[in-house]
C-alpha cells in the first residue's frame, strides 16, 4: 500500500496542516508528559511528608 503524496494544486494547504497537527499533537504529549511527572513528584513529596508527620507523631 503506498500513500499518495501528490496534493496537486491544494499541496500548499495541505502540508502545512499535516506540519501543523503533528506539531500540536507532538505539544500535547510533551505536555502531558510532562505535566505527569509534575504530578507524580507532587504525590510522592505530599505522601514522604504525611509518613515523616506521622512518625513525629508516634515519637511524642
Amino acid at each position: 500500500m503506498q500513500f499518495d503524496f501528490d496534493a496537486g494544486k491544494y499541496a500548499v494547504y495541505v502540508w502545512p496542516a499535516f506540519v501543523l497537527t503533528a506539531v500540536v499533537f507532538g505539544w500535547m504529549i510533551a505536555d502531558s508528559l510532562l505535566a505527569a511527572r509534575r504530578w507524580r513528584a507532587e504525590a510522592e513529596r505530599r505522601q514522604a511528608q504525611a509518613k515523616d508527620a506521622g512518625q513525629s507523631e508516634l515519637g511524642k
